[in-house]
């Protein structure tokens, strides 16, 4: 009797852990059934992975592309401005040689109201004649585009540099004695100015 007792104890409780939930399997620190859950889960797509990383790395080149560009034109600018001043500065220093040239000629010949240059082109000699004042300095009387016939006298050139446009302008100033300063500027602000009355280029 006491053993048909015990066997029906088992029994019901083999049916107990037959029946019980994943819920009491994890308060019993047993593990729970996931196959249910397994099912349930979305399976990876690697085409959309590889997708999203392409996206990615597309995105990264432009940006580094972007900064690559902005670094070679800050580069670019700088050196041609570089280029710019030291060639203006080059010209500076020619137009002044030829001014110095000049009122050097004008003492030699006794100081005359122009002065004749030897000019060597294409092996052939040539001769120009340079107006000056009573200064021994390069100057022109017609006061109609004064400063650009100063500089052709003296550059003989167009007014031009580096594809780039020479404004010449006037500057008239009470100490010059009537003869004025012409100023010779690029668009990109750099200048020098020429004093007719000492012969100063600054």
């Amino acid at each position: 009797m006491f053993y048909s007792t015990k066997k029906s104890a088992q029994n019901d409780q083999s049916q107990i852990f037959r029946s019980r939930s994943p819920f009491s399997d994890r308060l019993l620190g047993q593990p729970a059934n996931t196959q249910m859950g397994n099912e349930a889960m979305i399976p990876s797509d690697p085409a959309r992975n590889k997708k999203e990383k392409s996206i990615a790395e597309n995105i990264l080149v432009v940006i580094l592309l972007v900064v690559l560009m902005g670094s070679f034109v800050e580069v670019f600018f700088k050196q041609e401005q570089e280029v710019t001043d030291g060639g203006f500065y080059s010209m500076k220093s020619t137009f002044t040689s030829k001014i110095m040239m000049v009122h050097a000629q004008w003492f030699i010949d006794t100081k005359p109201s122009s002065v004749k240059i030897k000019q060597s082109q294409d092996q052939q000699i040539s001769y120009s004649s340079i107006p000056v004042n009573h200064y021994g300095w390069v100057d022109v009387t017609d006061k109609t585009l004064r400063c650009e016939k100063i500089w052709q006298f003296v550059m003989d050139m167009p007014l031009v540099f580096m594809k780039k446009s020479i404004v010449a302008i006037q500057i008239n100033k009470a100490s010059t004695a009537g003869h004025g300063s012409c100023r010779y500027q690029l668009s990109s602000s750099q200048f020098f100015d020429y004093d007719s009355a000492s012969g100063r280029v600054e």
